[in-house]
């Protein structure tokens, strides 16, 4: 019999695997499939945006991400999914 080891990352508050962040991209499982879906039906995203460009978008400076990660829209499609990401922009932060 084997161990299986896919349970020993930690989860946050919104079920994002905290140790996948050190390598760059976070594992959004299947809510980051969720965001990708929604950012390519409402026009932000090309058809091969995938998970991954999502994560590397959501931890780059948002004049760097290949999406607008300040938009209303993404943040609609982050909360469809039952996510949240704060860009640091007047958008995403409560004054």
């Amino acid at each position: 019999m084997s161990v299986d080891e896919t349970d020993s990352t930690t989860q946050g508050d919104n079920g994002v695997s905290e140790e996948s962040n050190a390598g760059g991209a976070a594992d959004l499982g299947p809510e980051g499939d969720t965001v990708v879906d929604c950012l390519v039906d409402e026009g932000l995203a090309p058809e091969s945006y995938t998970v991954e460009q999502l994560g590397t978008d959501m931890m780059s400076p948002p004049e760097e991400a290949s999406v607008d990660v300040e938009s209303e829209a993404f943040a609609d499609c982050m909360s469809e999914a039952g996510l949240q990401h704060d860009s640091g922009g007047d958008n995403g932060s409560v004054g």
